[in-house]
């Protein structure tokens, strides 16, 4: 039995899914088991209905165990017999005749806007791959009468249902299907870009912009884009005035080894941009501006700062969702085409390389943060945002100045580093009786998967056999006779990160050490950092000191004393000093302000041991009964499990005990202190009503997935966001209240 269509023969909305679902081949009808009836919970809140649209699938079959490669190979060695080129593939037959039989309905049925949900129907209608990117899109097709039909691909409501935090995207896909579904006609942007232009146009767009910015003493935006060159060089600049109108100014030009332009009229073109970029009226918007920025400063020498970043803005309105460029625009854009691959290549023909695709960025990236504006005020994270940007600004500070460092002391470390590398890998093949590279993994697990025949360590990542440094240690415990040598490979691999990624880190030109700070780096906004935008420096916020894991690990083996202390390569520059400071058991100190529980705070401000104080709790202790180390142990654990919303069977799991026992010390804990089981049921119901979750700062976390597994997420949300944010609060207080900080 095949899978027929259904809906009205002249709906104005055609679906198209891939293919049938077990349930619709039972009934004949497409979207009938549960992806039919979340597609219809979807299509409710976008203001749809099924009984409006006609729904399809490409193919009528189902495939066997539901796997569509089977009949659209992704390799050469899968085509079969019989199958045929179609499309610019080589499918099974059934293929053609179901995207044939599709195209036929889509002449008969005339709908003003086709959905292709997935990845099939995108490739079947519009000969494109890649749903999550081209999602949103407002394309056309033509059909067999020359009629252009409009399509918007968007996730199959099977892949929402695997993986609920499309759901949201998907729904404001369909909002635009029905905005679309009443008229037949594709309204374009028509985008006004002056691409390659002459000297005399680009000055002129310039000068008149720096005029308006002269007149405009409340402020214009101006969007900024640049792109570049081997991470080394600014290849052009995008200006935008607006979502429509843009000039991309040149400055390397294939095949042109002195520049786009003459000496004389780049220096006149770049005085021009500096004056616009550093007006006092102009207020740039970016997209992750802190990039670009580091390379106007160190071209040019032009401190820019952004006073709207698009990517800055998400994170403060939506943590945690994605933030590229492609996927703002899908949300925020009028006439959504996703374009960010015309940039990944040069059209090396016209001569035009990537400039339309800088301009048009920068377009993009005016109507974004147009749009977003709104969104900030009625959300009220004016204050949020304000200061988000006040951190970029004064992280952008601590990006382009870096730190002194002791260039003279390196090349003795990294010899020295090596060298006990090399003695490692010698004793190492000396045990084995053959050499072995401790950094492959592929030798490493036919070493201990196959030579030594161990029992897989199983990642709970990627649910496949590991031997990263956590399963070596379970080895380790399993095997006592390979100690030895697991302890050399993990020496050799600690050994191998501080030479590469401390000691051989790159200097920027300046010869100092540089990194980059990304303040949109998770969804608790806790900063991240990486090498800079020029690929040198290092992650600075990890440096190994000797309070850090990687000494403790190496003096539970015995080497700690040969690792060097990496932070004595720093200096303070002359007349500064280097300092330390530390928030006490800041995320602990959170969780019992929001839970209100007096007796917790007392014993925090009296700086008691509260591990010690919370076992007496939990195993139920009277007065002259001691506490172990064990139960000082279990009780750090425990309590701080629970308090993160851990059940008796997950804590029993974490701890070592039976359920029952776990379940009797939560019931003591929540009566000694109730606040905490208050403070639960509060955050419970906030994320049940709201969907979100705020903590005391103003911030707010979103919840997208689904509420049943955000719950103890939302509770380890609230300490970790606001120790992250008094951290943030406190880097631009000393940046801008400090005598001498900057």
């Amino acid at each position: 039995m095949s899978c027929r269509s259904s809906g009205p023969a002249d709906a104005k909305v055609m679906i198209v899914g891939d293919f049938p679902s077990e349930e619709d081949m039972k009934t004949g009808v497409p979207f009938s088991g549960q992806s039919g009836l979340e597609l219809d919970r979807m299509l409710h809140e976008a203001g749809l209905t099924r009984s409006e649209c006609f729904l399809t699938n490409v193919v009528r079959e189902r495939p066997y165990r539901g796997d569509i490669r089977a009949w659209i190979p992704e390799t050469k060695r899968d085509i079969q017999l019989g199958y045929v080129p179609f499309l610019g593939k080589t499918v099974h037959p059934i293929i053609k005749q179901g995207i044939e039989l599709t195209l036929k309905e889509i002449n008969l049925v005339k709908p003003n806007v086709i959905v292709a949900l997935g990845s099939v129907p995108l490739w079947a209608l519009c000969q494109l791959d890649g749903i999550t990117a081209w999602r949103g899109s407002l394309l056309t097709i033509q059909d067999s009468s020359d009629r252009t039909v409009k399509v918007i691909p968007s996730h199959h409501p099977s892949s929402v249902l695997r993986n609920w935090s499309q759901r949201n995207t998907a729904v404001h896909d369909l909002r635009r299907v029905r905005r679309e579904k009443d008229f037949a006609e594709r309204h374009r942007t028509e985008y006004s870009l002056l691409i390659r232009p002459a000297f005399w146009e680009a000055q002129l767009f310039l000068e008149d912009l720096g005029k308006r910015l002269d007149r405009t003493p409340e402020g214009l935006f101006v969007s900024c884009d640049i792109e570049t060159r081997g991470r080394r060089h600014i290849a052009c600049v995008g200006l935008a005035i607006s979502r429509f109108e843009a000039i991309s100014i040149p400055l390397m030009a294939i095949g042109a080894d002195q520049g786009y332009w003459t000496l004389d009229e780049e220096v006149a073109l770049l005085a021009q941009l500096q004056y616009i970029l550093t007006h006092p009226n102009a207020r740039i918007i970016g997209q992750n501006f802190s990039y670009d920025a580091q390379y106007f400063a160190k071209e040019f020498g032009w401190r820019i700062d952004a006073a709207h970043d698009t990517l800055t803005a998400q994170q403060t309105l939506f943590p945690g969702t994605p933030k590229d460029l492609g996927y703002l625009s899908s949300l925020y854009c009028v006439d959504h085409v996703y374009w960010k691959n015309e940039g990944k290549e040069w059209d090396l023909n016209s001569g035009n390389e990537n400039w339309e695709y800088n301009a048009k960025d920068a377009c993009r990236t005016y109507e974004i943060a147009t749009a977003q504006i709104p969104v900030i005020e009625r959300s009220g994270l004016q204050t949020q945002f304000s200061f988000q940007m006040k951190l970029q600004k004064h992280t952008l500070t601590m990006m382009l100045r870096g730190l002194n460092y002791d260039i003279k002391k390196t090349p003795e470390l990294s010899m020295k580093l090596h060298l006990l590398k090399e003695e490692r890998l010698k004793t190492i093949a000396y045990l084995l009786g053959h050499e072995i590279n401790p950094a492959s993994p592929k030798q490493m697990h036919a070493l201990f998967y196959t030579d030594f025949g161990i029992k897989p360590v199983i990642s709970q990542k990627t649910k496949r056999p590991t031997l990263d440094d956590g399963a070596m240690q379970k080895i380790m415990e399993r095997e006592p006779l390979l100690k030895p040598l697991i302890n050399l490979i993990l020496d050799y691999r600690s050994l191998s990160v501080f030479k590469s990624t401390f000691v051989d880190a790159k200097l920027g030109t300046d010869g100092r050490m540089h990194s980059s700070f990304n303040i949109n780096g998770t969804y608790t906004f806790r900063m991240s950092s990486s090498t800079d935008a020029f690929d040198t420096g290092l992650n600075q916020q990890n440096i190994p000191t000797e309070e850090s894991k990687s000494f403790a690990k190496a003096i539970q083996r015995g080497t700690a004393h040969e690792y060097p202390d990496i932070r004595k390569l720093y200096l303070p520059d002359e007349g500064r000093v280097f300092w330390n400071a530390d928030l006490d058991r800041a995320d602990l100190q959170v969780v019992v302000w929001e839970a209100q529980d007096l007796e917790l705070m007392q014993m925090l401000r009296e700086g008691v041991d509260l591990h010690v104080e919370n076992a007496k709790v939990l195993f139920g202790l009277v007065a002259g009964q001691t506490v172990t180390k064990a139960m000082r142990g279990f009780a750090k654990a425990f309590v701080h499990g629970t308090n993160y919303g851990g059940s008796a069977s997950t804590m029993a799991t974490a701890t070592g005990v039976t359920v029952k026992q776990a379940a009797l010390a939560q019931t003591r804990w929540f009566q000694a202190h109730p606040g905490i089981k208050q403070w639960h049921m509060r955050v419970l119901s906030e994320i049940t009503t709201t969907r979100m979750i705020k903590n005391k700062l103003g911030y707010r976390w979103v919840i997208f997935d689904r509420l049943e597994t955000a719950f103890t997420e939302a509770l380890a949300w609230v300490p970790q966001s606001t120790v992250a944010c008094v951290i943030n609060q406190g880097l631009v207080n000393i940046a801008e209240n400090l005598p001498n900080s900057a």
